[in-house]
């Protein structure tokens, strides 16, 4: 099937498929009025492997569905002015059940206000309520309604300059680990200690969940306590560049993205480092990747709005079995310059845009 598939298309795939899949049933739940309502526009969703946990981040709500696939959505609350949704939530895997399936601790990087001393505002944790008294956060046209605002995106967002704390201590913005140990029932956050301050991103070991790292433009740490304390930047040899994200295979093989040129690779652990050679072609486009399910294959995509002029694809799709040694070109008809972020099903690969659609290829890995 050709990866250039309209929405219209992609949409009935995705829902006359088993509602397992917790991605596809979303699709359809994702414009229920009360998700809508406090979710706004924007922000971004996830599901773990065959399991039915759907969650959705954007800025302070944390909306996660743990059993039904994206059909009853439950709402987390963060500090007013956290911003949880511009990294990305990666997740650490069961080893009894393979490369895929979660053993409950998500985890990504967030943006939140500060005092003076460097701490957040108010107590690090948010959870699920255990009773079914109601939360303070969850609108019923009550009297809390009252210093509710609708955000230039769309989200409607508590204004009441008591709740949750009071703005006149605030001092400037940091970076914190967000996490949960237990499947999104309960989220605690941390500063990011100076070493790892700047970091972007995070990466985890689909075949070791004791390991966590943290990829900042210039420095990959990592951390054997969920983040609790982190290594000193690497200073491998050939481990040079502005780091974008790391893709991994297992303790041994991963691959470094790299901004404004070629990937970095390494197959001893990451002791040592050498460019991607055999993408030079693309060391113009900024790139996301990921290996399937298997391992077995590497998926590279992305885009450089100005390779048109030079009579190229502003988009690509390029898959490697032999972890970026030699590739195959599976962009085909594809023609949108708008690729955005991608992600497997089994053997399956579906790749979000900009107003293009969702885009699927079946089978693309082993």
């Amino acid at each position: 099937m050709s990866l250039s598939l309209s929405l219209s298309l992609s949409l009935s795939r995705f829902l006359s498929d088993s509602l397992s899949h917790a991605r596809r049933s979303l699709l359809y739940y994702l414009h229920i009025k009360t998700l809508r309502s406090y979710i706004g526009e924007g922000g971004a969703a996830y599901s773990f492997g065959t399991s039915n946990i759907v969650i959705i981040l954007h800025y302070n709500n944390i909306a996660i569905d743990a059993s039904m696939g994206g059909k009853n959505f439950t709402r987390i609350v963060l500090p007013n002015n956290a911003n949880d949704h511009s990294s990305v939530l990666v997740y650490k895997r069961d080893a009894k059940k393979g490369r895929a399936e979660p053993n409950g601790f998500f985890a990504t990087v967030c943006t939140m206000d500060v005092t003076a001393n460097g701490t957040a505002p108010g107590a690090s944790v948010a959870m699920l309520s255990d009773t079914p008294s109601p939360d303070p956060h969850d609108r019923d046209g009550g009297e809390t309604d009252a210093f509710l605002e609708t955000m230039s995106f769309g989200e409607v967002r508590d204004q009441d300059p008591d709740h949750p704390w009071d703005t006149s201590a605030l001092a400037g913005k940091a970076k914190f680990l967000l996490k949960s140990s237990n499947f999104g029932q309960k989220w605690t956050w941390i500063k990011l200690p100076s070493n790892v301050e700047n970091t972007n991103v995070l990466a985890v070991d689909p075949t070791d969940a004791s390991v966590l790292y943290a990829i900042a433009a210039n420095c990959l740490a990592s951390s054997k306590d969920e983040g609790v304390t982190w290594s000193k930047c690497s200073t491998s040899k050939g481990l040079t560049g502005t780091f974008a994200s790391l893709i991994v295979k297992d303790s041994t093989t991963m691959i470094m993205l790299r901004l404004g040129d070629i990937p970095l690779r390494t197959v001893d652990g990451g002791k040592h480092w050498s460019p991607l050679v055999s993408v030079a072609k693309l060391k113009t486009y900024k790139m996301s990747g990921s290996y399937s399910w298997s391992g077995k294959t590497l998926v590279l995509h992305g885009k450089d709005i100005t390779a048109p002029s030079r009579g190229e694809y502003a988009g690509f799709v390029w898959t490697s079995t032999d972890d970026g040694t030699t590739w195959s070109d599976e962009t085909g008809d594809m023609v949108t310059m708008a690729v955005n972020a991608g992600t497997w099903y089994e053997e399956d690969f579906y790749l979000t845009t900009s107003g293009e659609g969702i885009l699927l290829k079946e089978k693309l890995g082993a």
